[in-house]
C-alpha cells in the first residue's frame, strides 16, 4: 500500500476491530475489578476506619494523614520501575501478584499492635499490591486495546473505584456497629481480593496480538512509512518534554485535593453532626455522583476534547471546594461533597487519555510510571498538612481553605499543555515540541 493510500481516511470497516469475538470488553471487566480492589480497600474505606484506628493506636490526625503519604511515596519509588519493565514482566502476571499482596498487607494491619507496625505492613505489602493491580497496569491494558474510544473505555474502567466508593463505605460503617474494625478490615479485603484474582486470571490478556486480534484504531488517520515507527523514548527524552511536567503537576495538584477530601470527609461530616453511618451513606452518594461523572465526562471528552472538559472540571471543583471550606450549613456541605465527587470522578480517565494522546501507546506505561515521582512533593504533603492544620485549630474549614490555591494554579498549567501535531500525509515533519523531541507515530495496526 502506498503512502498516499495510507494517508486517506479509513473505511467504515477499518474503524472497528475486524476479528470476531473481540476481547476488548473483557479488558474493561478486568480493569473495573482492579480499580475496585486497588482503591476501594484503601482510599474508599480509610476515612470510615479513621476514628477507630486512631483510637486503637492513640494517633493524631497528622499521624493518620501519613498513611496516604506513605502510599504516594512508595508509588513514586515503584511506579517508574514498574512502568519501565511492565511489558517484559507481563501485565497479567503483575496484576495477579498485586491481588495477592494487597489483602496480605491489610490482614497484617488488622493484627498490628502499634501504628508503626501497621505502617510497615501497609507500606511493605498493601501499597505494593495496590500499585501492581492498580492504575498503571490497568490503564496500560486499555491503551493497548483501545484507540478512538479510549477516553470512554478509561471512564468505564475507573468506575470500579466508584463502585467501591458506593458499596464499601456504608457497608463498613454498618459492620462496625457489630464488629471490631480489625475483623471487618481483614474479612472484606480477603473476600475482595479472592474475586479479583479469579477475574484477572480468567480474563486478562496483555495485548490484542496475544489473541491474534487488532487494537481499536485511533480516531484520526495517520501516515505510516516503511521503517518510520520510532522506538520507545528514553527517560531523558520524556522528562525533557514540557508536557510531561505540566501534566504531572496539573493532575498532582488535583489528585491531592481529592485525597484530602476523601481522607477527612467522614470525620468532617461527623464534626458537623452526622453519625458514622450517615456519613458513610454520603460517601456512597458521592461515589454514585462520581460514576455519572466518570462515564459522562469521559464520553464528552471523546467528542469535544479533553482540554475543554478538564477546564470546566477544574472550575467547578474550585467552586465546590470553597463551599466545603466554609459550609453555610450541613446540607450545603453534603451537596458540595457529592458535587465534588461528580467532577473528580473524571480525573483518572482524563489524565490517562491525555497521556496517551500526547505520548502514544509506545511510551504510555513508562510515562505514567515516571509521573508518580514527578508529582510526589505535592501528593505526599497534602494529607498530613491538612491533618496538622486540624490538630492545631480543631477546624476542618481552616484545613480545607489552605488548598483553595490548587484550582487556579491547575487551570493555568492546563493552558500551556499542547498535543503534538499529528502527521497526516507526506511533506515536512510536524512542528516539534519545545523540548525538540518529536512526537512518536503510533505503530500500524495488525494486518496493515
Amino acid at each position: 500500500m502506498s503512502v498516499s493510500d495510507r494517508s486517506t481516511r479509513p473505511s467504515a470497516a477499518e474503524t472497528q476491530p475486524t476479528t470476531a469475538g473481540w476481547h476488548g470488553p473483557r479488558i474493561i471487566a478486568v480493569t473495573f475489578t482492579s480499580f475496585f480492589a486497588s482503591t476501594g480497600f484503601i482510599f474508599s474505606v480509610y476515612g470510615v476506619f479513621l476514628n477507630d484506628i486512631a483510637a486503637s493506636f492513640g494517633a493524631s490526625m497528622t499521624v493518620m494523614g501519613l498513611m496516604p503519604a506513605i502510599y504516594h511515596a512508595m508509588s513514586a519509588c515503584i511506579s517508574p520501575i514498574l512502568g519501565r519493565h511492565l511489558d517484559r514482566l507481563g501485565i497479567r502476571r503483575v496484576m495477579l501478584v498485586g491481588a495477592c499482596l494487597l489483602p496480605l498487607g491489610l490482614v497484617g494491619v488488622s493484627r498490628a499492635t502499634s501504628i508503626g507496625e501497621a505502617a510497615i505492613y501497609f507500606a511493605g505489602l498493601t501499597v505494593l499490591g495496590s500499585i501492581a493491580i492498580g492504575s498503571l497496569p490497568s490503564t496500560t491494558l486499555i491503551t493497548n486495546w483501545y484507540g478512538a474510544s479510549r477516553g470512554r473505555a478509561m471512564g468505564l474502567a475507573s468506575t470500579g473505584s466508584t463502585a467501591a466508593g458506593m458499596i464499601l463505605p456504608p457497608l463498613v460503617a454498618f459492620l462496625l456497629l457489630s464488629f471490631d474494625w480489625r475483623i471487618v478490615l481483614a474479612g472484606l479485603s480477603s473476600l475482595g481480593a479472592t474475586i479479583a484474582i479469579l477475574i484477572v486470571w480468567l480474563l486478562a490478556v496483555d495485548r490484542p496480538s496475544d489473541l491474534n486480534q487488532s487494537p481499536e484504531p485511533e480516531n484520526a488517520p495517520q501516515q505510516y512509512e516503511a521503517g518510520a515507527v520510532d522506538p520507545p523514548a528514553t527517560t531523558a527524552e520524556l522528562i525533557r518534554r514540557r508536557e510531561f511536567w505540566l501534566i504531572a503537576a496539573t493532575f498532582g495538584l488535583l489528585f491531592s485535593s481529592g485525597l484530602v477530601q476523601v481522607t477527612y470527609f467522614v470525620k468532617y461530616a461527623i464534626e458537623l453532626g452526622l453519625t458514622l453511618q450517615l456519613a458513610g451513606s454520603v460517601m456512597a452518594a458521592r461515589a454514585l455522583a462520581s460514576l455519572f461523572g466518570q462515564i459522562g465526562l469521559a464520553w464528552l471528552s471523546d467528542r469535544i476534547g479533553r482540554r475543554g472538559v478538564l477546564a470546566g472540571v477544574i472550575g467547578m471543583q474550585g467552586l465546590l471546594w470553597w463551599v466545603l471550606a466554609s459550609p453555610p450549613n450541613l446540607a450545603a456541605f453534603v451537596a458540595a461533597g457529592v458535587g465534588f465527587g461528580f467532577f473528580g470522578g473524571s480525573m483518572m480517565p482524563l489524565r490517562a487519555a491525555m497521556v496517551a494522546s500526547v505520548f502514544g501507546r509506545v511510551d504510555f506505561a513508562k510515562v505514567t510510571g515516571l509521573m508518580s515521582p514527578a508529582a510526589l512533593p505535592i501528593q505526599i504533603a497534602a494529607v498530613p498538612i491538612a491533618g496538622l492544620l486540624f490538630d492545631r485549630t480543631q477546624d476542618f474549614g481552616t484545613a480545607f481553605s489552605a488548598f483553595l490555591f490548587v484550582f487556579p494554579v491547575a487551570a493555568l498549567m492546563l493552558y500551556f499543555i499542547r498535543d503534538p501535531a499529528p502527521a497526516t500525509g507526506p511533506g515536512p515533519e510536524p512542528t516539534r515540541p519545545s523540548s525538540d523531541v518529536r512526537p512518536r507515530r503510533v505503530p500500524p495496526l495488525a494486518g496493515e
